[in-house]
C-alpha cells in the first residue's frame, strides 16, 4: 500500500483557530471560515444555524455532542434543557474539493417562564379560607405565595400559608405569586387581586368633640351604633395631643387629633370605621387690666410711649394695634403720638402652651395737646384810670377764657374787664378751658398802677450809742399808710440788720426812709436825717449787798462815769427788795438784781451796770435794826481789750425818746478770730449772734474773707457789736 504523507498547519488569526490539511497533490483545498459560541435561552424553543462561510460546494452535516441538550434536523437546531455542548459543522467533499469542519460551543441558558393569564379571585368572607389556583406556566418550577395591600384602619384583610389564604376581612388584596427556578427555567413573578366580599355594616355618626385643655382629665369614647356586633377599638392620629387607652380618652396639649374607631370583622360582616376630631383648645389666659392711655404731644422726646402689657399667666407675646393710624402708630411695644385727637389701642395676647389667644383688650387712646399763645404785653395805669377791656391772645382751641387778678385791690376783674384800685403791680391770669384734644392753658401779663406820692414830713436826727440797737425808729408823718424802710449811708457806723438799727462805732452819717406803696399811694419820696453814735462811757462796777428783811432803806451810790447822764435804778425782783430814787428797802429774805442804768448825753451813749443783793430773815429777837453805811463807790477799771465792750443803751432823738427793752446780769461776751472762722463765747447767760445779719451760733462759725458785723444780744438787747476784718 502506497502510504501517503500529510502535512499539517496550524493557522492563528484574529478569525480564530483554523485548522486546515494539507490536500494530496491531486486535490483542491477546502477554506473554511470561523464559527462563534451560540447562546441561547430554553424559551427559544429552535435555533436556525448558519454554517461557516467556504469556497467548496460541499454539503453540510450538523452534529451535537450531547443530544440531551439540543438536536438538530439539518440546520434547525430544537431545544431541549439547559445546558452547553458543542455543535460540529462538517463540509463533505466535493469534486477536487476536500471536506473539512468546524466546531463550535452551544450554550443553553434556562428559559424565562411563559405565565399565563391569571384573572382576578373572588372569595366570600363567610368560607374563611381560599386556595389560590396556581398561574398556568411552562415552569414547571413549585409557587410561593404573598399578600400585599393587606390591611384596613391597621388590621389584616387577610393571610396567606401556602397556596390557602384565611379570610380575615372584606376587601381586595395583592396575591404576589413567585415561581421558584429550576434548572431549565428562571424565576417568575404574577400578581391578581383577591376580592373578598361581606356584608356591610350601617355605622351610626362618630360625632367630633372639644375639650379645653385642663379642663377635664379623660373622656369615655362611645363607639358609633352599628348593625354589626363587632368589637370597637380607638386609635389617635397624634397621641402627643390626645392618646388613647381603650375607650378612654386623655387630652394632653392644645392641638387636633383624628379618632378612629374601628369595627372587627364577625360573622360575615365586614370591618367598620368612622372617625371623628377631637379638639383640644387652650385655656383661656387670666389678663389683668390695660389702662386708659392719655398723652400730651410735646411731653416726651419724640413723642414715643412704651407700653406695659397687661398681666397674665400666659407667657404668650402681646401685639397692640391703634384704631385710628394718623393719631399715633404702634411698633412692637413703642406707641408713637402722631397728632391731637381721640381713638381706641388694642393689646392681643398671641396662643402658647396650654393658653389660647386672649380676648382684646381695648381702651381708650387720648392724644391732648397744650396750646400756644402770643404773649399779651404788660400794662402801666393810673390810679383812677377807667376800665378796660381785655382781649385773649388768639388760640387753636375753643375753650372758654376766664380771667382773674393776683391783687384785686390793684387790679380787679370783671369778666374779661380790668377796673384799677390801689398802686401797686398785679398779675393777670388768662385761663383758657379744656376742648376736645386741647388741654387748659394759660397765659399771664403784669398790671402796674401807679399812685400818688405821698405827703412826708421831716425825719428828725436820731442818736444812739455803740452797740445799741434800736427796734422803733420814729418814722416821718405822711398821709400813706406804707411800710417805712431804712438804710444808712456808712454801715461801719451804724447799719439796719434784720429792721432794728445798731450803733456801730462812734461817728456820724445819714440815715434815709423811704415808704412802699399802699392804696392809692405810690412809693414816697426818700427823707433822710443825721444820724449819730456816741460812745459808750467807761463806768464802775457796784459791789454786791447784803441786807436782813424789814431794816432801814440803804442809798445807793452811782457807779463812777466818765458820762454826766443821769442814773436811776430797778429791782428786779419787787417782792425781796424796792427802790425809791436811790434807796434801797429790804422786803424779804431772796436775791434780787438791781440794774443800775445811765442816760445818754450829747457826748456819750446811755450805759447799763447791775449788782446782786442777797436778803437775809430778820432775827426773832433782834434789836431795831442800824442803817447800814453806804459803801464807797469802787473806782472805774480801765480795760484793755481788742473787742470793744458795748452795753445796752438808750436812744434818744432830739425830740423824740426811742423804746428800748430792760436787761438783767449781763453775760460777759468774748470774740475772736482765726482764718475764715469767728469764734464767739459767752459766760453768765444765753445770748443771740448774728453775723452780717444771718443766724450765728456760740462757738466757731465759718464766715467769707472781707468786712463781718458780728452782733451778741441778751435779753433783746445788743451786749457785743464790732466788724471783724478776715483776710
Amino acid at each position: 500500500m502506497k502510504r501517503i504523507i500529510f502535512s499539517a498547519a496550524i493557522v492563528i488569526s484574529s478569525l480564530g483557530l483554523v485548522a486546515t490539511q494539507a490536500p494530496s497533490s491531486f486535490a483542491t483545498a477546502t477554506r473554511l471560515g470561523t464559527v462563534k459560541t451560540t447562546t441561547v435561552g430554553l424559551d427559544q424553543k429552535t435555533v436556525t444555524l448558519t454554517p461557516p462561510t467556504s469556497n467548496s460546494p460541499g454539503a453540510w452535516v450538523i452534529t451535537v455532542a450531547d443530544p440531551t441538550i439540543a438536536s438538530v434536523n439539518g440546520f434547525t437546531l430544537t431545544l431541549l434543557k439547559a445546558g452547553s455542548t458543542q455543535i460540529t459543522y462538517t463540509q463533505q467533499a466535493s469534486g477536487s474539493f476536500n471536506s473539512d469542519y468546524r466546531m463550535a460551543v452551544l450554550i443553553v441558558q434556562p428559559g424565562t417562564p411563559v405565565i399565563g393569564a391569571w384573572a382576578p379571585l373572588h372569595a366570600a368572607l363567610s368560607s374563611g379560607t381560599f386556595t389560590i389556583p396556581a398561574p398556568v406556566s411552562t415552569s414547571n418550577g413549585s409557587w410561593f405565595y404573598s399578600l400585599s395591600n393587606n390591611s384596613v384602619a391597621g388590621h389584616l384583610i387577610a393571610t396567606v400559608s401556602g397556596s390557602t389564604v384565611t379570610l380575615d376581612d372584606a376587601g381586595t388584596v395583592t396575591i404576589n405569586a413567585t415561581q421558584y427556578a429550576t434548572g431549565n427555567w428562571k424565576s417568575t413573578t404574577a400578581t391578581t387581586t383577591l376580592t373578598i366580599t361581606a356584608i356591610t355594616p350601617i355605622v351610626g355618626t362618630f360625632t367630633d368633640i372639644t375639650i379645653a385643655k385642663d379642663s377635664i382629665s379623660s373622656v369615655n369614647l362611645t363607639p358609633p351604633t352599628s348593625t354589626s356586633s363587632g368589637t370597637w377599638q380607638f386609635t389617635s392620629s397624634d397621641s402627643s395631643i390626645a392618646s388613647i387607652s381603650g375607650s378612654t380618652l386623655t387630652p394632653l396639649n392644645v392641638g387636633q387629633a383624628t379618632i378612629t374607631a374601628y369595627q372587627a370583622p364577625v360573622n360575615g360582616y365586614s370591618s367598620a370605621r368612622a372617625t371623628m376630631t377631637v379638639t383640644v383648645t387652650a385655656a383661656a389666659p387670666a389678663v389683668g387690666a390695660f389702662a386708659p392711655i392719655t398723652y400730651t404731644l410735646g411731653s416726651i422726646a419724640g413723642n414715643t410711649i412704651t407700653l406695659t402689657n397687661p398681666t397674665s399667666n400666659s407667657p404668650g407675646a402681646w401685639s397692640f394695634s391703634v384704631g385710628d393710624p394718623t393719631i399715633a402708630s404702634v411698633s412692637g411695644n413703642v406707641l408713637t403720638a402722631l397728632k391731637a385727637g381721640t381713638t381706641t389701642i388694642t393689646a392681643t395676647q398671641q396662643a402658647s402652651g396650654n393658653y389660647g389667644l386672649s380676648a382684646p383688650q381695648t381702651v381708650a387712646l387720648v392724644v391732648n395737646v397744650a396750646p400756644t399763645y402770643t404773649a399779651l404785653p404788660n400794662l402801666s395805669q393810673v390810679v383812677g384810670d377807667p376800665a378796660r377791656t381785655i382781649t385773649p391772645p388768639t388760640s387753636p382751641s375753643s375753650g372758654a377764657w376766664t380771667m382773674s387778678s393776683s391783687d384785686p385791690t390793684i387790679a380787679s376783674v370783671n369778666g374779661l374787664s380790668l377796673a384799677f384800685g390801689n398802686a401797686g403791680t398785679a398779675t393777670i391770669t388768662l385761663s383758657q378751658a379744656a376742648s376736645g384734644a386741647y388741654l387748659a392753658g394759660t397765659t399771664t401779663f403784669t398790671v402796674s398802677v401807679a399812685g400818688l406820692v405821698p405827703t412826708l414830713g421831716t425825719l428828725a436826727p436820731v442818736t444812739i450809742g455803740v452797740g445799741d440797737k434800736v427796734v422803733s425808729i420814729p418814722n416821718p408823718t405822711s398821709n400813706s399808710t406804707g411800710t417805712w424802710s431804712y438804710s444808712v449811708a456808712d454801715p461801719t457806723i451804724a447799719n439796719v440788720v434784720n429792721g432794728a438799727l445798731v450803733g456801730i462805732k462812734t461817728g456820724k452819717t445819714i440815715i434815709s426812709a423811704t415808704q412802699a406803696p399802699a392804696g392809692k399811694y405810690g412809693q414816697s419820696n426818700t427823707v433822710q436825717a443825721v444820724l449819730t453814735v456816741l460812745p459808750a462811757p467807761t463806768v464802775g462796777s457796784l459791789p454786791n449787798l447784803s441786807l436782813v428783811a424789814g431794816a432801814a432803806a440803804v442809798s445807793i451810790a452811782n457807779p463812777t462815769s466818765d458820762s454826766t447822764g443821769a442814773w436811776t435804778f430797778q429791782s428786779a425782783d419787787a417782792s425781796v427788795i424796792t427802790i425809791n430814787g436811790s434807796s434801797i428797802t429790804p422786803v424779804a429774805a431772796g436775791k434780787a438784781v438791781v440794774i443800775a442804768t445811765q442816760a445818754a448825753t450829747p457826748t456819750f451813749g446811755d450805759a447799763t451796770v447791775s449788782f446782786t443783793v442777797t436778803v437775809s430773815a430778820a432775827p426773832k429777837a433782834a434789836p431795831k435794826p442800824t442803817p447800814i453805811a453806804t459803801p464807797a463807790p469802787a473806782k472805774p477799771v480801765a480795760k484793755k481789750s481788742t473787742t470793744k465792750k458795748t452795753t445796752t443803751k438808750k436812744v434818744a432823738t432830739k425830740k423824740t425818746a426811742v423804746k428800748k427793752a430792760s436787761s438783767a446780769v449781763v453775760p460777759v461776751v468774748t470774740v475772736s478770730s482765726a482764718g475764715h472762722a469767728i469764734k464767739v463765747a459767752a459766760k453768765g447767760g444765753a445770748v443771740v449772734v448774728t453775723i452780717n445779719g444771718a443766724p450765728a451760733k456760740v462757738g466757731s462759725n465759718t464766715v467769707k474773707a472781707g468786712d463781718n458785723l458780728v452782733i451778741v444780744e441778751f435779753d433783746n438787747k445788743v451786749i457785743y457789736s464790732r466788724v471783724i476784718t478776715i483776710k
